[in-house]
Parts: C-alpha cells; structure tokens; sequence
C-alpha cells in the first residue's frame, strides 16, 4: 500500500468531489480515474461511506445528548473517569461492557462530525501503525451524532511530567522529544494532522525495553 502523499491527495480529492453523486454518476467518475490504485482507495471509501447507516443503526443504548458522565454507555463501552479534555473533545478511561471480552480503552469522543467524513478518517486513522502512537480499535457515533474513536490506553504520565519528575538531563529530554517528531512525521507522511497536539497527550509508559513516548492521537484528522 502507498504512502504517497501526493497519491492520498489525490485520493482525498476524488472522494471529495464523487461523495455526494448518485451511484451511477460515481461509477462513471470511477471508470474515467486513470490511476488504477486511486481508484480502488476511493472505491474502498465509498464503500464504507454506504455501510454507514448499517453500522451507526446499532448503536442505540447511548448516551443523553446533555453530556457524558461516569457509568454511561456509549456504544459498546462504558465510561469509568474523564482522563482529558481539549478543545477537539472528551477522553474517557472505558471498559467494554457488551460481554464479548475484556478491554480497557481511551474512548475519544469528539464535538461535532459528520458519519461520512468519520468514516473515511476512521480508515486512514486506522492505517497508522507505529510503536509510538496509541492504535485506533474501534469508532461510532453518539446518540447524539458526535463521533468516538476507542483507542489503545497507555498507561503513562505527560511527557513534561515523566521528565521533571525523573530530572532528564537535556540529552535525554531531546531524546523523547526525537521519538514524538518521528510518530509525527510518519502520520505527516500518511496525510494526517493530529491537531491537538500538546504535552498532555504525549504519554510516557516505562516497560521492559526502556522508555517511550506514545502519541494519543484524539484530535487526528486527515490533511483536505
């Protein structure tokens, strides 16, 4: 698969100017794409974009549209305690309460958003594997109608936290501070800006292999 920026913007575009044509006027489109791999990505899309109403059907014991609080359900996930809040949205520590397993998430849910542009973000969003950026699992919508993705909980503290607690020296500092311009540039990469990038949602976990600074990617969005 290509990560191509110029590719994606092309695709981007595409998907753009097709969305909201009838299915026969997007086949024609289609077909006159030379590009045989931008063809296929915004085919993908459009699918997704169809399954939409299916896969947002289901999604009925949610939340008031007054607000979130601890114990309600959203989705499959129950919320247990706010860990964050920007100006792109709410991040809650949430458990999987449908009995089919066990799985403590970051559950991310956002302002506002419309089901078509989530969905396509949710399938570019869902292409970024890095040891350095929390993995999306799971995304829907409110009954409300505002978007959630459920992404990887890292258990860790804010990256300014994490150093002036153990007093980095400015050598190691610079070294955690490399490790978020790399998770950065490979997202920059695949034409997706996190916009709410901040200290506190830089987390740094400590494991057997040493320390590490994981992006959380709530405010994530493609590049227009």
């Amino acid at each position: 698969m290509s990560t191509d920026p110029a590719l994606w913007s092309r695709i981007d575009a595409l998907f753009a100017e097709v969305a909201d044509l009838p299915a026969e006027a997007q086949a024609e489109r289609l077909r006159a794409e030379p590009d045989p791999a931008v063809r296929a990505e915004v085919a993908a899309l459009l699918d997704a974009d169809a399954d939409a109403g299916g896969f947002f059907s289901g999604l009925a014991s949610e939340i008031a549209p007054g607000g979130l609080a601890p114990g309600a359900q959203v989705g499959p996930y129950r919320l247990a305690e706010k860990v964050g809040e920007g100006g792109m949205g709410e991040v809650w520590r949430a458990h999987r309460a449908d009995g089919t397993f066990e799985q403590t998430v970051a559950l991310k849910v956002l302002r506002t958003g419309d089901a078509r542009r989530f969905m396509a973000e949710r399938r570019i969003l869902g292409r970024l594997e890095h040891p350095a950026i929390a993995r999306i699992l799971d995304g829907g919508l409110t009954a409300d109608g505002r978007p959630y993705f459920a992404m990887e909980f890292v258990e860790g503290e804010p990256i300014t936290a994490y150093a002036e607690r153990n007093g980095l020296s400015v050598d190691s500092r610079l070294a955690l501070f490399a490790q978020v311009c790399e998770a950065v540039q490979f997202a920059h990469a695949r034409l997706v800006v996190h916009r709410d990038l901040k200290p506190s949602n830089v987390l740094v976990a400590e494991g057997n292999s040493g320390e590490g600074g994981r992006s959380q990617p709530p405010g994530g969005a493609p590049l227009p």
